[in-house]
């Protein structure tokens, strides 16, 4: 419903409000606000209410920190966990600079784009979210610990399931909000809870979860317990999820459903950067029913998107793999894009899938097939599987519209299958096995045919397989793989030049095959440019061990180049925090000391690195 300002004004005068909450999102879905009086709410309505955006990641720097919040009169409700006099109330917010433009973070603002474009289209789309929690106890200084709150199961009842009131106080507050939760339930998981949502439109859907989040934490906290949204809060248990159910309609009168289904599926690889922030979240697919493949069933749970039995209102999408701690805004304003990408091009389902392919390998040939109808999974190591963390924003700029420092990593560093030096929400250290892609150049029917029994797919995926040197050529200016086998001789070429330019001009590793005649002068003349030469016919045994050393030779690689990149960095570093220093020791007559301890406070108070300090300073006396 939407509230005039003077509507709001007489609410607030007759339901003794005193604070209004002014709500908004960081990129990274963290619930935010800032509190006015009611007698702000003219200024906030006209102009906006002033905030530093310098001080939130990713609204901007210092240079362009001045940003206003503008009310959504529309999200007025009252907080019933505050006082019955001098009530608190909140209404979310657009963010936008001084000249009125809204700043490409406010991601409530992507998701109302999105929603228009669909409504433009004549396509109109609703979600429904299925929340995941764990309830921990508290130690007796009121901090955190990992001892559940309860031992019971799945729907498990009382006694057994302690948790019982704590979901009814939160189910409860939300109705008093105006939020309408349809379920709620014991997990699996000790101490884990769930609490699913009806459909609503797009942002009403969002603004639910956001507020969701914020009294599921407000009510644990009341109960002396605290509340985790972490994809995998207790290492062998069940992870936390957010299973997100999703419909469309439109198009003129046509079932537009399995074309939407199947954009979101091209897309999923790119989408699950967003959708899957934490690096905990890689350690969760896989296991107790997260998928782990992009594929699609009518009801196995174990896949990335389960079709439900349904009909009419009820007919819906069920996308399992993101997570709790995922932006909301961010996540429905992908999928819609990525729905509306394949029904634009009318995009064509696979057969749907009944058997499981979550686990260690599952049915390759069945999951190549899911995988390889949708993205090319191409310079990625993990390819088609879920767990893939490419840079966020390559692609579609409409798609992937934000960006953030903390999601520009390449693929490898946040892979399950890669080893991880990093750790999970709580310390626990991961030990995650890398995953390879692999090129093969090879014009040999016999040859191509047994290439992917020889490369299991739970460790080289995917596996790219061409007839020529012209088409690998082209391949390899497009992506990048971290293994080339080239079986000699090719059509248009024998293959020792396309083996000896790929070392030269990539970190690949090369395995070139040829045949035992000519392979004592090709390995004396390939061997000291890197190239390692395997003469055949060969053993599958001997071809496996190959694969194995170039495999180890591309992680010396990969670890000597990180070190060098470390070095380089730091080095940089150094030197810009040196001018840095020598700047205001000119500028602001500081002493060398002083500088330095200024740089080294500005970079503790802002959580972000010398250099970016640095540079700063740098850009600003420059």
């Amino acid at each position: 419903m939407r509230y005039s300002v003077e509507e709001i004004k007489q609410y607030a005068a007759e339901e003794d409000v005193k604070f209004i909450r002014m709500a908004f999102c960081d990129v990274e879905g963290r619930q935010k606000n800032i509190a006015i009086m009611p007698a702000e709410l003219d200024r906030a309505f006209r102009y906006g209410i002033a905030i530093d955006g310098s001080a939130i990641p990713s609204f901007g720097g210092e240079v362009h920190s001045d940003l206003l919040l503008h009310p959504d009169p529309g999200t007025l409700c009252v907080l019933p966990w505050r006082p019955e006099h001098g009530r608190v109330v909140r209404m979310f917010c657009s963010v936008t600079r001084p000249d009125g433009q809204v700043i490409e973070a406010d991601t409530r603002s992507l998701l109302r784009k999105a929603v228009e474009d669909a409504r433009a289209a004549g396509l109109t789309f609703a979600f429904g979210t299925e929340m995941e929690f764990y309830l921990f106890r508290r130690d007796e200084n009121g901090q955190p610990t990992r001892i559940p709150y309860d031992d019971a199961g799945y729907m498990d009842i009382a006694p057994a399931d302690k948790g019982e009131n704590v979901r009814r106080e939160v189910c409860l507050t939300l109705e008093r909000m105006g939020i309408r939760p349809e379920s709620s339930h014991h997990e699996e998981g000790p101490g884990q809870n769930e609490i699913d949502f009806r459909y609503a439109d797009p942002v009403t859907a969002a603004d639910n979860a956001v507020t969701f989040r914020a009294v599921v934490d407000t009510v644990a906290s009341r109960n002396g317990l605290y509340a985790d949204f972490g994809p995998k809060p207790i290492e062998g248990q069940p992870g936390n999820g957010m299973h997100i159910n999703f419909s469309v309609t439109g198009g003129e009168s046509r079932d537009v459903m399995p074309a939407a289904i199947a954009g979101v599926l091209t897309h999923s690889g790119e989408m699950t950067a967003f959708l899957n922030p934490d690096a905990a979240s890689y350690s969760r697919f896989g296991r107790c029913k997260a998928p782990r493949y992009i594929s699609w069933s009518a009801e196995n749970r174990s896949q990335l998107i389960r079709v439900p039995a349904a009909e009419g209102e009820y007919r819906r999408a069920e996308l399992r793999s993101p997570d709790p701690l995922c932006n909301p805004y961010l996540a429905f304003t992908l999928l819609i894009r990525a729905g509306m990408e394949g029904i634009a091009r009318n995009a064509q389902l696979p057969r749907g899938r009944s058997e499981s392919v979550c686990g260690s390998g599952g049915n390759s040939g069945t999951v190549s097939e899911a995988a390889g109808n949708y993205g090319s999974g191409k310079g990625c190591g993990c390819g088609q599987r879920l767990y893939r963390r490419q840079s966020a924003g390559n692609g579609n700029p409409a798609l992937y519209a934000v960006k953030t420092a903390a999601w520009e990593e390449p693929c490898g560093s946040t892979c399950p299958k890669e080893k991880n030096t990093g750790t999970q929400r709580g310390g626990t250290p991961m030990e995650l096995e890398r995953c390879y892609s692999v090129l093969a150049v090879s014009s040999s029917l016999k040859f191509n045919d047994s290439i992917r029994s020889l490369l299991p797919e739970s460790r080289y995926y995917p596996v790219t397989v061409l007839k020529d040197a012209a088409g690998a050529r082209r391949e390899l200016l497009e992506h990048s793989y971290d293994l080339v086998i080239i079986n000699a001789p090719l059509p248009d070429e024998f293959g020792t030049r396309l083996a000896l330019d790929v070392c030269d001009h990539s970190g690949a590793g090369v395995l070139l095959l040829v045949k035992a005649e000519h392979y004592p002068d090709i390995e004396a003349r390939v061997t000291p440019r890197g190239v390692l030469a395997l003469s055949k016919p060969t053993s599958s045994q001997l071809f496996a061990q190959s694969v194995r050393m170039l495999c180890i030779t591309r992680e010396r690689l990969r670890s000597m180049e990180k070190k060098t990149a470390t070095i380089e960095e730091k080095m940089e570093e150094i030197r810009l925090v040196n001018r840095a220093k020598w700047l205001l020791i000119d500028e602001l007559k500081m002493t060398e000391q002083e500088a330095h301890r200024y740089i080294e406070k500005q970079a503790m108070d802002r959580c972000v690195t010398k250099r970016a300090v640095a540079e700063k300073i740098l850009s600003t006396y420059k």
